[in-house]
């Protein structure tokens, strides 16, 4: 088939854009390879806290941003400046520049379910990074991960990013 493939300081990345055999091109797989060791689970659980921490404070459900960043040394939670609601969350101020650091943006959808929207894949479609959508955040909190690489996306595993298995 037909691939988008990327690389930058922390992975790399082999994206099926067509089924389509061309011959005399190699066999690609598709997936995403991580260069450093994967985040602690403490970081998602962070994440899970700080969206629920975010519904109390604004007393009714708002999304919640935050980043990851490696630094060479190990992974770093950056908790953005943001404007938050219901159905948008962005990062303004000194946040934009954690948007530019970020190798991981992770945001929520309180109690929904954590699958991206049509309004992700939109806000998402440039540039190459990976992405996570907790929800069910004070019921049973879940993820969904994918990395995107200009406007196309490859699911991925918790296990792909993450230490351990499903969060609790």
């Amino acid at each position: 088939g037909l691939f988008v493939r990327a690389r930058r300081d922390v992975c790399q990345v082999a994206i099926p854009i067509a089924e389509a055999r061309i011959p005399g091109l190699a066999e690609l797989e598709p997936g995403m390879k991580l260069f450093v060791p994967k985040v602690r689970r403490a970081c998602l659980e962070r994440a899970y806290e700080s969206a629920r921490r975010a519904c109390v404070s604004a007393g009714t459900p708002v999304e919640y941003l935050c980043y990851l960043a490696w630094t060479g040394a190990g992974w770093e939670y950056l908790e953005p400046e943001q404007v938050q609601c219901a159905t948008s969350v962005q990062p303004v101020g000194a946040g934009l520049d954690d948007h530019v650091r970020a190798t991981v943006e992770i945001h929520s959808h309180h109690e929904m379910r954590a699958r991206f929207s049509a309004t992700d894949d939109a806000d998402e479609g440039t540039g190459f990074r990976i992405y996570g959508v907790v929800g069910r955040i004070f019921s049973r909190p879940e993820i969904s991960l994918r990395v995107g690489c200009h406007g196309h996306f490859l699911p991925i595993e918790i296990d792909d990013l993450f230490e351990t298995g499903e969060a609790t």
